[in-house]
């Protein structure tokens, strides 16, 4: 019996230890793909308008970017259209994690470039969510804070 107690111990202690490895993964990968799509902008097309959000003071950038963005942003985009897709049928996890990464960077249109960049960050936090959600994490909560560190990060350093 003992043997049972530190065996599931064990496995959940494991299962915290894949969950942040997981979760530094999606960031480290999205830092990544901020880096990536600054630096083909600013080699290939250096004219590109960015995010409006930009022209903003810092407090407001990172208000918007940090706690407004996050939270609407992982409702619309991952909680419901994943939710909706489930709903209508849609089961596949390859459709579950492209449609809503396609629907957010059709968000983004302030140039084409930055459709693409968030299409990637949607793959990702969707990949984020869809894992949380079978693992049994509050998946809104971890994607909203990926999506706040991710803009976090955008905002003072990239």
């Amino acid at each position: 019996m003992d043997y049972e107690i530190a065996d599931g111990k064990e496995q959940a202690t494991a299962h915290k230890a894949m969950f942040a490895r997981t979760f530094f993964l999606c960031f480290a990968a999205s830092i990544l793909n901020g880096y990536l799509f600054s630096y083909i902008q600013e080699t290939f097309f250096p004219g590109l308008e960015g995010n409006p959000v930009d022209n903003l003071s810092l407090p407001e950038q990172l208000f918007l970017a940090c706690l407004i963005a996050p939270l609407l942003e992982t409702l619309i985009f991952q909680y419901w259209a994943i939710n909706i897709l489930n709903k209508v049928g849609v089961r596949n996890y390859y459709l579950q994690l492209v449609i809503p990464a396609v629907l957010f960077g059709l968000g983004h249109q302030y140039n084409p470039l930055y459709v693409v960049a968030m299409f990637v960050a949607g793959i990702i936090m969707n990949y984020l969510f869809l894992y949380c959600k079978a693992n049994k994490y509050k998946a809104f909560v971890w994607v909203a804070l990926l999506h706040c560190l991710y803009n976090l990060y955008g905002t003072l350093f990239v």
